[in-house]
């Protein structure tokens, strides 16, 4: 995400709420080749949009995993205990 590159990724916990919608990325079933090979021949057809989907997720890294806003909050976090 933080190299903004759109991503496949497992639709299972904490993989499908880390890249907000298949806007920018696509979910795959757990342990289906089929799907993961769905997905791969969908990235490879819309090269158009590989950037802009990888600009839309490279947003979301910055906004949810930038290290100083996550420090941040284990800090507010911690002060409220």
């Amino acid at each position: 995400m933080a190299t903004g590159r759109s991503i496949i990724t497992t639709d299972a916990p904490k993989c499908r709420q880390t890249i907000g919608n298949e806007k920018n990325s696509w979910l795959v079933n757990p342990q289906n080749e089929k799907s993961l090979a769905d997905a791969m021949l969908d990235a490879t057809a819309e090269k158009s949009h590989l950037d802009s989907m990888g600009f839309a997720i490279r947003d979301i890294a910055v906004e949810r995993f930038y290290v100083n806003s996550v420090n941040r909050e284990i800090l507010e976090f911690m002060k409220a205990k």
